[in-house]
């Protein structure tokens, strides 16, 4: 059924709780509520940021439209996502990225022993001096020794990309605990035009899938975009793999 979603200046205070009588209304203009879960949604980005390793969980509950402006990856270097995103059938547009403050650049920047799932990205990603660069994740990878594989699957990318290296349609780089772990993208669509813009002669790293996978699981995936690339490594679904 519908989202219901209510309103009130009450919090979990004990006073609030115990010794006071709270009121709250319901919002029901559907576009007030779709505003609000949007706050809710970019919120929940900024907490990954911030929360210090721990393991977060969420999921969409309707689309989340961009305005444009410069998207903020969710993970980062010292705090990637770790949990379970499911987007529930639900779209992320109008996603663009052009200055990311790490070297890792989609919807998603860094994540770890993490699941990704139901989810559609479509956006313009213009990084032609970064690598690690993907529409749905950016990296897929390990922090600490013991950190464990991530997921990606029934996602759909759509958009352009321009990026120095390791780039692909769904995500840039996937490289798990091999020793340990393996990483899986299973079952993901991408209709994204891939440009490596700088010539690296020797290497570039690109595919409709996935630029790098290490220790990668692919399988029942399906490219319909354009690479366009200089030298080796570029490839329809991976543009270079070992040990998969």
């Amino acid at each position: 059924g519908s989202d219901e979603i209510y309103m009130g200046s009450a919090d979990w205070m004990p006073r609030n709780l115990d010794r006071r009588v709270e009121i709250v209304f319901p919002v029901e203009d559907e576009q007030i509520k779709n505003e609000i879960k949007h706050v809710l949604d970019l919120e929940f980005r900024d907490n990954v940021n911030s929360a210090g390793g721990k393991v977060i969980n969420a999921r969409l509950t309707a689309d989340i439209v961009l305005d444009g402006t410069e998207w903020t990856p969710i993970g980062i270097n010292s705090n990637p996502f770790k949990g379970t995103f499911d987007g529930q059938g639900y779209s992320v547009t109008g996603m663009y990225i052009e200055n990311p403050e790490n070297n890792r650049a989609g919807f998603f920047g860094l994540i770890e022993n993490a699941v990704i799932k139901n989810l559609t990205v479509s956006g313009n990603i213009n990084t032609p001096g970064k690598s690690n660069v993907g529409m749905v994740a950016g990296m897929m990878s390990y922090v600490s020794i013991d950190g464990g594989g991530s997921r990606v699957e029934n996602c759909v990318s759509e958009g352009t990309i321009k990026a120095k290296s390791e780039a692909g349609g769904i995500a840039g780089y996937s490289m798990p605990n091999g020793i340990k772990y393996k990483n899986y993208i299973t079952n993901c669509v991408s209709n994204v035009k891939l440009e490596i813009a700088v010539d690296n002669t020797s290497y570039n790293n690109a595919g409709g899938i996935v630029g790098e996978a290490e220790y990668t699981i692919i399988a029942n995936c399906v490219v319909s975009g354009s690479i366009r690339g200089y030298g080796d490594q570029c490839g329809g679904i991976v543009g270079y793999a070992y040990n998969g």
